[in-house]
């Protein structure tokens, strides 16, 4: 009860035996029912998984875990002939098991560097496909949805030249100003139907990434001539905010004749 599994993975379905069953049916279904209407028909268009000697085994290798991600899985055994007159015998799963897909953070990658105020694409590869997932960002002390950002969002097939032509899924994410500024920023999708099943900030756990303030230099311009001897303005915006929230602290302005 309460297992998980996960998908394209293998593993065990194990059983006790008492006196002779001879074969049996292993049946799966999704819904967490004690309904199993197809049990002669192959999943996924029916229920069975496979017909083992119940007699000679007491564990089956599922192999492969299908691509099905559930929280209400289900397995019934049930005997193919009755014998000796008796009833036919069978057994279901009191509980439900989840079989989660994988998730995996590619973008943000580390050392990378994101801007409050800006979009930025989060990025992660799945199997099987999960387009909906709940995306959380490490606050400096614990992780929390992103300001601004409402969970669960919906990412989108990668494409040429947002993050390559794979079948990755991405989310672009707009940091808001109340976005922590933090040097050691994670990020963390999980799968709603059950977020503590998929726990996974990247293959290089931790991923850690930049969060700094945005600034957007408005004058002088390109096509500005400040003249010697004469005021000049030098402006800028930046995201409304408290200093080290996503708000812009001192800045130090620069500048040179040898800009390339």
């Amino acid at each position: 009860n309460d297992e998980w599994l996960i998908a394209s993975t293998t593993n065990n379905i194990e059983w006790t035996v008492n006196g002779n069953i001879g074969n049996i049916k292993i049946l799966f279904n999704t819904d967490g029912s004690t309904n199993f209407p197809s049990p002669d028909t192959a999943y996924p268009t029916g229920n069975l998984l496979d017909t083992v000697n119940a007699d000679t085994i007491t564990s089956w290798n599922w192999n492969q875990i299908p691509d099905d991600p559930t929280t209400t899985g289900k397995i019934k055994l049930l005997q193919t002939t009755a014998v000796n007159g008796a009833p036919v015998l069978d057994s279901i799963l009191a509980g439900n098991f989840t079989i989660k897909p994988t998730l995996t953070v590619v973008k943000p990658v580390i050392d990378a560097m994101f801007v409050v105020g800006r979009d930025h694409v989060v990025q992660w590869t799945t199997s099987p496909s999960v387009d909906t997932v709940n995306l959380l960002y490490h606050n400096g002390v614990s992780y929390v949805t992103p300001p601004g950002v409402t969970n669960p969002v919906t990412g989108t097939t990668c494409t040429v030249p947002i993050c390559g032509n794979t079948t990755d899924k991405y989310y672009t994410w707009t940091l808001a100003a109340a976005t922590v500024q933090n040097q050691n920023a994670k990020v963390k999708v999980e799968w709603p139907a059950n977020p503590s099943a998929v726990n996974d900030i990247g293959p290089n756990d931790p991923d850690i990434f930049t969060i700094v303030a945005g600034v957007t230099l408005t004058a002088p311009t390109g096509s500005s001539v400040p003249r010697v001897g004469q005021d000049t303005d030098v402006s800028w915006t930046h995201p409304v905010g408290t200093c080290g929230l996503g708000g812009l602290c001192n800045v130090r302005i620069k500048y040179t004749t040898a800009w390339t």
